[in-house]
């Protein structure tokens, strides 16, 4: 027997970089010019024209400083300490394949701001992934530029805030409606374009019923936005019937598929009802997330919804791909640029290597191995799985808690090794 672990990472009572610093603190000071360059250009090498008028709002400290701020905000990052570590976002194999290609230079090297002519051969991967999220979705169109699952909820936001401006509906269409257990970004995101969030609580199943939905949605309703299964690997056997609900309201339907690994190649929002959706390329399609960043949310919607998208749109005239730019109903941009575009070329790499077949396994084998997880976690003494009520098997996440172990008394805290072997290294998410 031995004792659970006790590491734990720094965590630096750490002033944000605006706190530090004193007046006259420099990193580096540079030499005045040598009287050659001075005879040569003058003694101002900046033009009057583009010198400020007043110092910057910038933190003046030494180099000693600086390296010392970010050690230690890198310390408690790597160290993920206070931080909720969600296994199916960052803990699993980044193909070498794939990374290599977006090293070479015919992708590496090229700029947004090239002309569309030399961008043929990026524009093409993107708007071949495009098609392949559609297969997958039913959707119609797709747009990579939001940064993150909550980017791509907050792209649904906005386009729903334009969809409705557009009928002239926005000041009847106030209220988004969600689960309490849907992603926060969901409510947040709404919150943030200007929505009034209705959240309704979970229920005996682990998810809100028919009628509390019934109940909530009205003329008011903009929008619905829901992730299925949740969080806790519980999958809403009512989905359709929540749409249609929400349907006959008017409503539009947003289906944050963050846990698609579970029911893909089983499944399409579209089929469902839903107008949008959007992807995790850094949580399905096998491109890293990297502690934070960078990652996609691919978001797709209708035909009625792609007018308000997010422009540039990768399309195809004739043999050429073009940037679509004369989009006047836009909701606006919600990153530079097309986005996160190595991203989106790795997560290309991974679905062209695993196929339709591929990809429809991957999802049996996400759920068979979360269940054996959850059965050899169930064995070990002090843990807690949520919803324990809940008997039916969960899909392809659950969440376990050592809260139980963590109150008995340290000389109670002991666990087998073989136990301790099977599971130490294999996330609860």
């Amino acid at each position: 027997m031995s004792r659970l672990p006790e590491f734990h990472a720094a965590k630096w009572d750490e002033p944000v970089i605006m706190e530090l610093g004193r007046p006259g603190g420099r990193g580096q000071i540079f030499p005045k010019p040598e009287s050659e360059i001075e005879a040569e250009v003058g003694a101002d090498l900046i033009p009057a024209g583009m010198a400020r008028k007043d110092r910057p709002a910038l933190p003046e400290i030494t180099e000693f400083e600086a390296q010392r701020h970010y050690l230690h905000l890198s310390q408690m990052t790597l160290g993920m300490m206070g931080v909720s570590l969600f296994g199916t976002c960052t803990m699993k194999y980044n193909s070498k394949t794939s990374e290599y290609a977006t090293l070479r230079p015919e992708l590496a090297e090229v700029h947004p701001y090239q002309h569309p002519d030399t961008l043929q051969g990026v524009m093409g991967i993107v708007h071949d992934f495009d098609h392949m999220l559609r297969s997958l979705s039913g959707m119609d169109q797709f747009i990579f530029q939001a940064g993150g699952g909550a980017d791509a909820a907050y792209t649904m936001a906005i386009v729903a805030r334009a969809y409705w401006a557009d009928r002239g509906m926005l000041d009847q269409r106030t209220e988004m409606v969600t689960s309490i257990q849907a992603h926060p970004c969901n409510p947040a995101t709404a919150a943030a374009a200007g929505f009034k969030v209705v959240n309704l609580p979970l229920e005996e199943n682990g998810y809100p019923s028919l009628d509390a939905l019934k109940a909530a949605v009205s003329d008011k309703t903009a929008l619905i936005m829901i992730n299925n299964p949740d969080d806790m690997g519980i999958y809403n056997p009512e989905i359709k019937e929540w749409v249609r609900v929400a349907k006959e309201a008017g409503a539009l339907c947003f289906y944050d598929h963050a846990n698609f690994n579970g029911v893909m190649g089983k499944l399409s929002a579209r089929e469902l009802g839903f107008d949008a959706c959007m992807f995790m390329l850094h949580k399905t399609f096998g491109a890293p997330k990297a502690g934070g960043g960078p990652a996609v949310g691919a978001f797709g919607c209708s035909d009625e919804l792609a007018p308000y998208l997010p422009c540039p749109v990768v399309a195809k005239s004739g043999d050429k791909y073009i940037l679509d730019e004369d989009r006047p109903k836009s909701a606006g941009k919600v990153r530079e640029f097309w986005g996160n575009i190595p991203q989106v070329v790795k997560a290309y790499a991974w679905a062209r290597g695993m196929g339709a077949e591929g990809i429809n396994l991957a999802s049996d084998i996400s759920v068979v191995a979360n269940n054996y997880m959850d059965k050899r976690l169930s064995e070990i003494p002090g843990l807690a799985i949520s919803n324990p009520h809940i008997s039916a098997n969960r899909m392809e996440m659950t969440r376990w808690s050592f809260a139980p172990f963590a109150k008995k008394p340290a000389s109670e805290q002991l666990i087998s090794p073989i136990a301790w072997r099977t599971t130490a290294s294999t996330p609860s998410g």
